[in-house]
This record gives structure tokens, C-alpha cells and sequence, in this order.
């Protein structure tokens, strides 16, 4: 770890820490202490061993003074520049101030450096800050009829490359090298939400965004463009030094709602996605990966302009590997002492990756494929399966079965179904108005035209609200209740949002088994002034703890309140 050290105690190297050694073994020793103790631990120690000198007149002591705040404040800047995370501490910050003050009282150089350390600590906090904000997940899932296709938005895969690498060399800045040790450390309770979560849920998103934008093109040659363009981005993914993404894509068409579109792939794209596939095959320990890394890296070391300098390895693999280093041998010896061996061989492939890390990304930023890589809503694998099994029900032959996309149903084909025929209709009406505001669809029909209103409560089983169209009959108001985005589902599957106008308690009068005639109140009804009839919900009423019952002859309503049991006789429309 630094020169012949092999072991030694724990404290022993706390103590060598106070003689600030050469700038690897302060590195090293920052980064691998806290799978021994935390943080804030290794600073109220290191400062007690720096400070406990004390505060003499004389000569000697103000030598000693001087020296030790200069060794304190290397210390401390070396700390805020590798782990600045550390400091999202408040105890930390507190020591950090702490260690200003004194060094105020000593030199006013050393007093120049510490605070120009602490402004720059709080520059890179800022920054962190402004890149989490950018990366914000947004894990809404809206209806497959909402979503654009990605080729409506880029269809250039090297731009769409490069915005992936734009967003990965984002996750990878604003993770630090504590975090990967922090990891291991079972008790630190900062091991949750860290950015090496958030960098592994972009992977998951991503292949999961890939898989999405395959299967909604309902039509085959508009998935074979999708396809393809997956392979030309992974491709270009591979040409930058991208292999994180490179990977993301493919485990997103490796999918089993992708694999089994047999149809969709072509020889074409199946021989390109192949060749790709081998590269990131997990035989021998991803050796074909590791060989491409090793050469990638080592162009990158020799590089001159910033393009050739990005290398962005396979994350989860890199994390995989500095998991096993740390199980495969013990922490301390036998004797006690820490396995300075142990850290040194956690610590190289950390340090690359912090070499990695500094890399410039050179192309030009569009904001828009990034917040459409970063916000666009993915659909979970459930449903990614539901409409693969559609596309594939869809593309057999008819004595095969029938599959609806609209209706997720079996019963019956896309080409057939009636709702979404109905759909199409009201939208060639509405094109046909030339943009005017309200669209109308007429039809003649030879059954009678119905009244505008009804009398009485229509008993409605796959109603979930009861339905009122007199607000007279209403005696409290909802006043949580929001209008504007209240969604009603009608009987034919369309959403209407705004027709109830209002929610609350409504009286009503129904009679009971004996002909008598009681007042009853309907919770939560709605509103609805455009209502032809009123509307009395099984579901409403027997989530109140009343038993309804149908029968061939007579349907009754049975309700306990705090009067006696009514029964009321609920005739059919």
C-alpha cells in the first residue's frame, strides 16, 4: 500500500495518516478504512492525532503547530477532492470547519488553502445537485396509445449513440470511490439509495426502454425499423467505447417478449445482433469483453482528442468484480492486522475506474432525446409480455386463435373489433371538421329516440359510483373533489373527464319490503347533470356492508344501520 507495508493495525496506520505519507497511501487508506470504521470516525481521530499537541508558547511548539496545520490541511484537501460525498455528512462539515478555525490562529497560508478546498467542495455539491435533478427518474406507465415511437423522434442512431453517452459519463461523475467500499459495509447505513443504485436502475431502464419501443409498432415491417435501429445504436454504442449501453441494448432484445417475435427479426439484423452478442457473451468470464476493455483502455491511455478517450465499461460487471476481491479474502490476518494486500487489490480497479470517470464527452448535447431517454414512461415486463403474446396470436394463422390489441381479448381479432371501429370513426369525423373545436358523428336509426330523463334509480352492478342527476337531492359536498381531472370510464371503454361536477352525500327514497317508504343516503355519489337516469351501485352499496341479491323474481337490497334492518325490492329497468 505504500512502500513495503504488508500489515499492520489499525491504529499503527491511523497514525501513519497524522506524517501525511506520500498521496497514494492517503488515497488508498481513505478509501478502504471505512470497511473498519466510518468516516466521521476516521476524521474526529486523525484531527484528535493532529491537534493534541496542544497550543505552547514557546518556540518549538509553534514550529510543531505550523507544521502539524500544514499536514492537516493537505490531508483535508486531498479528502474534499477524492470523496466529496463524505461531506454530505453534517458532522463532517462541522469537523471541516472546526479544522478552518484552528488553522486561522496558526497560518494564514494554510488558512488560504483550507478555504479554498471548502469552496471548491461546495462548487462540485452544486454540481452533483444539478445532475441529479437532470437525471430524475419518472416511473409513470401511460396507455401504449400516448407514446410517440423513438424513430418519430431521432432516427439517426449516432446522435441517439451519443446522447447514451452523454447520460453515462453524467451517472458515472457523480459517483464516488467511497461508494464501492461503502457497499461492503453491511452497518453503513448510506449503503441505501446510493449512486451506484441509481447508475444500476439506468441500465435496467434502458434495456427496458429498448424492449418497449420494439413491441409497440403494431405493424411488422415498422418493429424490423425499430430492430434494426437498436442494432445500429448498439453498434455506435461499441464504436465510442460505450459498453455499458452496448450491454443495456442487448439485454433489452434479449428479452423474452422480444426473442419470441420470431418474424420480427430478419437474417440481416439476426446475423449483425449476433455478432454483437458474442462480443458481451458471459463465457470464460466475459473474456471477448475484457479483451475489448483491455484494448479500449489502453487506446485511451495513448489518445490524443477527447473522442478516443471514453471508455465506459460494463458497470454491474465492474461492480461484480471488486464484490469478489473483497469476499475472496479476509480483511485481517490471523494476528489482527488490517490486509494491506487485500485493500491495495480493491483499490486498482476503483482507481481505474476514477480514471475512466474523467472523461470529457465532446458531442452536442440534445435535450430533447435525453429527457426522452431520461422521462418517457416504460412499460413493466407484464405488459410487455400481454402485447407480445398479441403480436405473436396476431401473426398466426386464423385456426390459431384471435387476439384483440385493444381489448386484450381472445375473442375476437384487431380487424374486427368493434370499439376500436368506433374510435376510428369519431376521429374521421373529428379530420373531417377542419379543425374546428367540437366534432359530431351522426347515424340513422330506426329505433325510437329515448327520453331525456328518467324517473327512479337504475340498478347498475358494474357501476362503481352511484349516479345523481338532481343536485337537490345532494346534502354535503366533497370539497377535496377535483372536478377537472376526475376520469369517468363509460360502458364501451372511452374516458371522459369533467362530466361529474361534483361528489358528496345524496338522499334518496326507496321502499322497503312491507310497501313503506324510507330515506336512505347514497355516500359518494356523483354528480352528473347529463345523465339521463340515476344510477344505484351494487358495488357502492355492498362496499357499505349492504347484501344485495338477484334473483329470477325478485332482487332484494338488505342494509343494517343504526335503526333496524331495512329491506328494500330493487326492480330491473
Amino acid at each position: 500500500m505504500a512502500n513495503n507495508l504488508v500489515s499492520a493495525s489499525l491504529e499503527a496506520l491511523i497514525q501513519h495518516m497524522d506524517y501525511y505519507p506520500d498521496k497514494p497511501y492517503a488515497f488508498n487508506f481513505l478509501l478502504t478504512s471505512r470497511l473498519f470504521l466510518q468516516p466521521y470516525d476516521l476524521m474526529t481521530r486523525v484531527c484528535h492525532l493532529c491537534l493534541e499537541q496542544g497550543s505552547g508558547d514557546d518556540l518549538l511548539d509553534q514550529i510543531r503547530l505550523y507544521e502539524e496545520a500544514k499536514k492537516l490541511v493537505q490531508l483535508m484537501t486531498e479528502w474534499t477532492e477524492a470523496f466529496p460525498h463524505d461531506f454530505s455528512d453534517e458532522r463532517m462539515m462541522r469537523s471541516l470547519r472546526d479544522i478552518t478555525h484552528h488553522v486561522a490562529g496558526v497560518d494564514e497560508y494554510s488558512l488560504r488553502d483550507i478555504q479554498q478546498a471548502t469552496d471548491r467542495l461546495m462548487k462540485r455539491k452544486s454540481t452533483f445537485a444539478v445532475l441529479n435533478s437532470m437525471l430524475a427518474e419518472h416511473p409513470a406507465s401511460p396507455e401504449p396509445e400516448e407514446r410517440s415511437g423513438i424513430l418519430s423522434m431521432c432516427d439517426d442512431p449516432i446522435i441517439f449513440a451519443q446522447q447514451l453517452t452523454h447520460i453515462e459519463i453524467d451517472r458515472m461523475s457523480l459517483i464516488g470511490p467511497e461508494e464501492f467500499t461503502q457497499s461492503f459495509a453491511v452497518k453503513n447505513p448510506q449503503c441505501q439509495g446510493s449512486n451506484l443504485e441509481a447508475y444500476v436502475r439506468w441500465f435496467n431502464r434502458l434495456s427496458s426502454l429498448v424492449a418497449t419501443e420494439i413491441c409497440m409498432p403494431t405493424k411488422k415491417k415498422h418493429r424490423d425499423g425499430v430492430v434494426k435501429f437498436f442494432i445500429d445504436v448498439a453498434q455506435q454504442c461499441l464504436d465510442i467505447g460505450n459498453f455499458n449501453s452496448l450491454m443495456a441494448i442487448i439485454a433489452g432484445m434479449n428479452m423474452n417478449c422480444i426473442s419470441k417475435l420470431k418474424k420480427t427479426w430478419n437474417k440481416d439484423n439476426t446475423h449483425r445482433f449476433k455478432t454483437l452478442e458474442n462480443l458481451m457473451d458471459p463465457s470464460y468470464n466475459f473474456k471477448n469483453y475484457r479483451t475489448a476493455l483491455h484494448d479500449a483502455t489502453e487506446m485511451s491511455n495513448t489518445a490524443d482528442s477527447t473522442q478516443e478517450k471514453i471508455v465506459i465499461p460494463f458497470f454491474c460487471l465492474l461492480m461484480k468484480d471488486i464484490f469478489f476481491l473483497d469476499e475472496s479474502c479476509a480483511s485481517r490476518l490471523p494476528n489482527g492486522h488490517i490486509n494491506l494486500e487485500k485493500l491495495e487489490d480493491i483499490t486498482k480497479p476503483i482507481s481505474q475506474f476514477l480514471l475512466w470517470r474523467q472523461a470529457i464527452c465532446p458531442f452536442h448535447r440534445d435535450e430533447t432525446i435525453l429527457q426522452f431517454l431520461i422521462t418517457m414512461p416504460i412499460i413493466t415486463e407484464d405488459e410487455l409480455h400481454l402485447i407480445s403474446e398479441g403480436i405473436v396470436k396476431d401473426s398466426r394463422p386464423s385456426f390459431w386463435g384471435r387476439w384483440c390489441h385493444h381489448c386484450k381479448s381472445n375473442t375476437h381479432n384487431s380487424a374486427s373489433c368493434r370499439r376500436n371501429k368506433q374510435r376510428d370513426d369519431v376521429r374521421k369525423a373529428a379530420d373531417e371538421t377542419g379543425g374546428k373545436e367540437y366534432a359530431f358523428r351522426i347515424c340513422d336509426s330506426e329505433e325510437p329516440a329515448l327520453d331525456v330523463k328518467r324517473k327512479g334509480l337504475m340498478v347498475d352492478a358494474g357501476a362503481t359510483s352511484h349516479i345523481i342527476t338532481d343536485i337537490a337531492k345532494f346534502k354535503k359536498f366533497d370539497s377535496s373533489f377535483q372536478a377537472g381531472t376526475h376520469c369517468v370510464e363509460l360502458a364501451d371503454g372511452s374516458r371522459c373527464k369533467g362530466v361529474a361536477k361534483r361528489r358528496g352525500d345524496a338522499e334518496v327514497w326507496l321502499i322497503d319490503s312491507g310497501g313503506r317508504s324510507f330515506r336512505t343516503t347514497l355516500r359518494g355519489a356523483l354528480y352528473i347533470p347529463t345523465y339521463p337516469q340515476d344510477i344505484f351501485s351494487v358495488k357502492a352499496a355492498t362496499s357499505s356492508g349492504a347484501t344485495v341479491t338477484f334473483s329470477g323474481k325478485k332482487n332484494v337490497l338488505l342494509h343494517r344501520d343504526v335503526v333496524g334492518i331495512h329491506c328494500a325490492t330493487l326492480r330491473n329497468p
